[in-house]
């Protein structure tokens, strides 16, 4: 049995490949070109030299016993010790050699699977239901569509050449457990007059600027699917952004157009295909029903009280009598080969189709006879899974975070298992909360989407009397759902190694009081439940230590290192930067204010105010100072002794070195000048982190600049910013800086470049926590975009 059949083409591809691969090796190929034939394989580089990743697609998370023993054999063979199922419902495999790379292929092809289009610019795996085919409360079963769709889109040469990739999602309920609300092309089922069909949404997408699916159609009848995502590949193909990758996404393409231009054109694309004939889906049904060996025993559970608590957890009944499905959790997707393998073999005496991989990265048995579930528990008990885990432990997704992403600022796994260990130490009972969202991402860019999570965390980086540590936003009372989707709301922010004791304790408050709350998920929404975060993010903020009384906080969970965003390398243009630069140049702010309101004396303010603008830019130049003496000699050295800045605050900045009682006794006027300096040298930066020092009278007037014929229909006037021509990620820190002296409410203009600024600077400040009111494109292509500033 296979789900989906491999293309006719499959083998002379494998061959292209395997040349390929040697030209890339005598150097006849250039590494970018390679890159882009091997990521359309499912090969991606890894942050280790030399090896590699290839991702097996499974429509639906759909695989044999057979299938599974295989990848299993594969990664043992030719990768390491275990699989990694990711949120799109496939197996990935890791750390491959190259050399390998072409055997591992064709291994997998033997049993039907293939990595083709598993990544790159090209059609997807399809994300289904996992459940859909034995769900009572399923529309209809959905799978087939997608299977019969995977088919015909791997053999299609223009899925493999994508303006960037297309994801493609089929729920089988309003639940929406697929994201068909929110993926580039999402089919929903529906059922109208009788007949079944689909709602069809489309331009939805995650990432740091999440955009919902639109309603492209309200229903269609089930034999128009292919006529449908046909219709949207081509549009896509030719219509997308091919220049910018950062607005490259279908999501991108439907905002530039506007919903009713680009619903216009898909019709057109539409109507020319339905004027051919015979595209309507081959449906291949795989029938749910008891397949059980002859051979095989029944068996009594082990453990009868065990066995009942795990039944209530994690066993369901399908819509067949007498068959239930298995929910079998994964430990953020990891599975050992050697337990990988030991299942397929014990499956196999239940049948081909038994096998499903979920979007939370876990494993789903299916078409399991009631009376065999005692030999399914007693043979869960032998392998090392999450299987008797908390059903809310075992729903808990979180990213690689900075242990693997260039990007990452914390490490979101380790913090989720120390939530989860300071629940049980509490001996609080999680049951209730079995089907809430708990998703954890270790920066902005929600790989995790805990932006529509009940309880969501993105990581960022702070500090505390000059020293950095890791932290989290928390988010609460995101939700997804046809025609329900909301965003979680930013709550509060901690430091992560007090997240767990105050999750434990926002979550005992609920335990003790419930009765008068009600239903969580409705509570997580709630004024009281924001409140209730908030203070308790003030109470522990209030009692952090200093590096000095307590180290530990200083370090992200799981790392013996201090924590840090460079590691001793040159800073990356990562969100964890933003927070290292914003620090000082809120301290000078804060700084400015007490001196203008009399509340801080001169020469104390001369000595904090040379401190925070000699430290502010060092990160730039790969320098995380640990101490005050660290960072003036730092400064003299690579900015003065650099000349990036002028020799005269040499003197300033020396006394400052040499004070015993952090005190600057007529200093103050070169302390502001430098802090001034500073923040114009900030301005002149670009993405690169280079310097441009003759920008800085611009960036200096740019700080006194007003708007002028500019109207803003708002009865605060706008304070206007001029980020043309800077580049990601500068655009969004200044947006940050500018936003940071204002108050809650005031209007905040910026002018930016259409492709990568719109792109992400909107979605990033939303993050922050502030509103976006407008957004919109002048006749020369830049965007004007008016921010209100959120509460603080």
């Amino acid at each position: 049995m296979n789900f989906y059949h491999l293309p006719a083409s499959l083998d002379q591809d494998i061959d292209k490949l395997e040349e390929q691969i040697a030209d890339f090796n005598r150097g006849d190929l250039a590494p970018p070109k390679f890159k882009a034939i091997r990521v359309a394989h499912g090969i991606y580089e890894q942050r280790e030299s030399g090896t590699f990743m290839m991702r097996a697609r499974a429509t639906q998370g759909a695989m044999t016993p057979a299938q599974l023993i295989k990848i299993a054999e594969v990664s043992e063979n030719y990768a390491c010790d275990r699989l990694h199922a990711t949120t799109r419902q496939e197996f990935q495999l890791s750390f491959l050699k190259l050399e390998d790379l072409i055997t591992v292929t064709k291994e997998l092809k033997s049993v039907g699977l293939s990595g083709r289009a598993g990544g790159g610019n090209t059609t997807r795996n399809m994300s289904v239901s996992y459940d859909a085919g034995v769900n009572p409360e399923d529309v209809f079963d959905v799978a087939p569509y997608a299977l019969a769709l995977t088919t015909l889109f791997i053999a299609e040469a223009d899925s493999y050449n994508m303006p960037l990739k297309l994801k493609i999602s089929f729920s089988a309920n309003k639940t929406d457990s697929a994201k068909a609300t929110l993926t580039c092309l999402g089919f929903l089922a529906k059922i109208q007059d009788g007949k079944k069909g689909f709602k069809v949404y489309v331009g939805g997408g995650t990432g740091s600027a999440i955009k919902y699916g639109k309603v492209l159609l309200d229903w269609i009848p089930e034999h128009r699917v292919y006529y449908v995502a046909k219709a949207i590949k081509v549009l896509f193909d030719e219509n997308g952004n091919r220049k910018q990758r950062n607005r490259a996404k279908i999501k991108w393409l439907v905002e530039r157009m506007g919903q009713e231009d680009f619903t216009s054109l898909f019709y057109k694309y539409y109507a020319l295909l339905q004027q051919e004939l015979g595209l309507e889906l081959d449906l291949e049904i795989f029938p749910n029903r008891s397949q059980v060996s002859s051979a095989l025993k029944i068996e009594e559970a082990n453990d009868p009280t065990a066995f009942k608590l795990w039944q209530e957890r994690y066993v369901k009944d399908q819509k067949q009598d007498g068959l239930a499905q298995v929910r079998i959790p994964l430990k953020f997707g990891i599975l050992k080969n050697s337990d990988a393998k030991k299942m397929g073999e014990f499956l196999s005496d239940f049948g081909e189709n038994v096998i499903r991989l979920s979007p939370d990265q876990n494993f789903n048995l299916r078409n399991i006879p009631n009376e065999y579930l005692g030999n399914v528990f007693n043979f869960l008990k032998t392998l090392d899974t999450g299987a008797f885990e908390p059903v809310f432990f075992g729903s808990m997704i979180a990213c690689t975070g900075a242990a693997n992403c260039t990007l990452g600022v914390t490490l979101a796994r380790p913090l989720t298992e120390a939530v989860q260990t300071e629940l049980i130490k509490r001996n609080l009972d999680t049951e209730e909360f079995a089907g809430i969202s708990f998703n954890v991402s270790g920066c902005p860019n929600a790989c995790s989407n805990n932006h529509v999570a009940d309880i969501g965390f993105f990581g960022k980086a702070l500090k505390r009397n000059q020293h950095l540590y890791p932290a989290y936003v928390i988010q609460l009372g995101g939700h997804l759902g046809d025609g329900t989707t909301e965003t979680a709301a930013r709550a509060a922010t901690a430091a992560a190694k007090d997240i767990p004791v105050l999750m434990g304790d926002f979550f005992a408050h609920y335990k003790a009081n419930k009765a008068e709350l009600g239903d969580f998920r409705e509570y997580l929404k709630s004024e009281s439940a924001f409140f209730l975060i908030k203070e308790l993010a003030q109470k522990y903020d209030k009692t952090m230590p200093d590096l000095e009384e307590n180290a530990d906080y200083y370090h992200d969970w799981s790392d013996e290192n201090r924590f840090s965003l460079l590691k001793g390398k040159k800073a990356e243009c990562s969100a964890g930067l933003y927070d290292m630069i914003d620090y000082d140049f809120t301290e000078i702010r804060t700084i400015q204010k007490a001196l203008d309101a009399k509340e801080i004396a001169e020469d104390t303010a001369a000595y904090r105010l040379t401190l925070h603008a000699s430290r502010s830019l060092l990160v730039t130049q790969g320098i995380e100072a640990e101490s005050d003496p660290q960072v003036f000699e730092a400064f003299i050295k690579d900015f003065i002794g650099g000349r990036i800045v002028s020799k005269e605050f040499q003197p300033l900045v020396e006394a400052a070195l040499a004070a015993t009682s952090k005190k600057l006794d007529g200093h103050l006027q070169p302390a502001l000048d430098l802090a001034k300096l500073m923040l114009g040298l900030y301005h002149s930066m670009d993405d690169s982190l280079r310097f441009h020092l003759d920008d800085l009278i611009h960036a200096e007037e740019e700080e006194d600049a007003i708007s002028e014929g500019t109207a803003v229909s708002l009865e605060q006037r706008a304070v206007y910013k001029d980020f043309r021509n800077v580049k990601c990620p500068m655009n969004f820190v200044k947006t940050k800086i500018a936003l940071d002296p204002m108050k809650a409410g005031e209007i905040l203009e910026i002018l930016l470049d259409d492709g990568e600024p719109i792109a992400n600077v909107p979605g990033s400040v939303e993050l922050e926590g502030h509103e976006i009111l407008s957004q919109e494109q002048a006749a020369d292509g830049h965007w004007a975009v008016v921010i209100k500033k959120a509460q603080v």
